[in-house]
């Protein structure tokens, strides 16, 4: 929960941004395309890492960060942007306004998807697809290595390509340590073999995911690593059962009713004594009849039980009730 530095010299950033361009162009883009970047600037490694790689690479950008998602569709028709980098559910966001807003998505120009900074399901990546005609791909850093860049995926989009080159991967199982062989899932560990100022050893990211070293069909034979859905602090064990966020939300992929926004409380003194999910609901679901929002929490309550075991009171929010994060666990206590 602590703020995390993150110290660049010249070599490094000439490093990050050969990364970066590297992790855009295997997405597709081109000296030909107009990107626009949603992440954060300032205090925030999304923004940064994007727009060097976009100048690397010599395509024109248009540096948005978190502006409002009207005004972020201004800037989209205005300069017919080609690529849209930003976090899966700030794009979704993006999205839902179009919809809103009775706009045509097919009318826009991005064609090219660059979602990351938190887990996002292939539910998304198919919705991503199909409503702005894009192809959108992965793209996986670490602040504390060295922000956007780490890995990235192909036009195959079949794992993201790990630069081998600047950071050494291994796999451990992340109770005992010790090192798993490729193709099982544990917890990634990275160190640095080019960097002057944050160099890390055996840095534990957290991360779960596993290792595949068999050349890809592009063509590429860097080391790749599976998307990445859950971490190893994210698993909440209740009453015997394991849960995992992650699961949580795919499900909530399947209700067009529901936003990819939502909250885990784990409510109990000593221990997990209820799990709370509270969730975004669309505007206009929220402004239908309650007997319509029950027979939808019935509906979720059940579909999370068959998924992990567990039984969720869900608590619906409106748009925007729970902030512009990404999806988290609390973890609290109660009377």
């Amino acid at each position: 929960g602590r703020t995390c530095i993150a110290a660049y010299t010249r070599a490094d950033l000439a490093a990050w941004r050969e990364l970066m361009a590297r992790a855009m162009t295997m997405a597709g883009v081109t000296a030909q395309d107009i990107v626009q970047v949603a992440y954060a600037y300032g205090l925030a490694t999304g923004g940064t890492a994007f727009e060097l790689g976009a100048e690397a690479i010599g395509a024109s950008l248009v540096p948005a960060g978190l502006a409002a998602t009207d005004t972020q569709l201004d800037l989209m028709t205005g300069f017919r942007s080609t690529a849209l980098a930003a976090a899966p559910s700030f794009a979704r966001r993006i999205m839902d306004r179009i919809e809103e807003r009775g706009l045509d998505p097919s009318r826009l120009d991005v064609k090219i998807g660059l979602f990351g900074a938190e887990p996002w399901s292939e539910a998304l990546r198919r919705k991503f697809d199909s409503f702005f005609g894009m192809k959108s791909h992965d793209v996986y850093g670490l602040v504390e290595v060295i922000g956007p860049g780490v890995a990235a995926e192909c036009g195959e989009r079949s794992g993201l390509h790990l630069a081998e080159d600047q950071f050494y991967p291994e796999i451990i199982d992340p109770e005992s340590g010790h090192v798993l062989e490729p193709g099982q899932e544990g917890e990634l560990v990275l160190t640095s073999l080019w960097r002057w100022a944050q160099p890390v050893i055996r840095y534990r990211t957290g991360d779960r995911t596993r290792l595949v070293m068999e050349p890809c069909p592009c063509g590429r034979t860097l080391a790749r690593i599976d998307r990445i859905f859950h971490r190893t602090d994210e698993i909440i064990v209740f009453r015997g059962q394991t849960v995992l966020p992650a699961e949580v939300g795919r499900a909530l992929d399947e209700f067009e009713e529901l936003r990819p926004m939502y909250e885990i409380d784990v409510v109990g003194r000593e221990t997990a004594e209820e799990l709370v999910l509270r969730v975004e609901a669309q505007t206009a679901f929220l402004a239908g009849h309650d007997i319509a929002h029950q027979s939808l929490i019935h509906d979720l309550v059940q579909k999370l039980f068959k998924t992990s075991g567990v039984m969720f009171r869900v608590v619906l929010e409106p748009p925007g009730g729970l902030g512009d994060g990404p999806p988290r666990v609390l973890r609290r206590t109660e009377d």
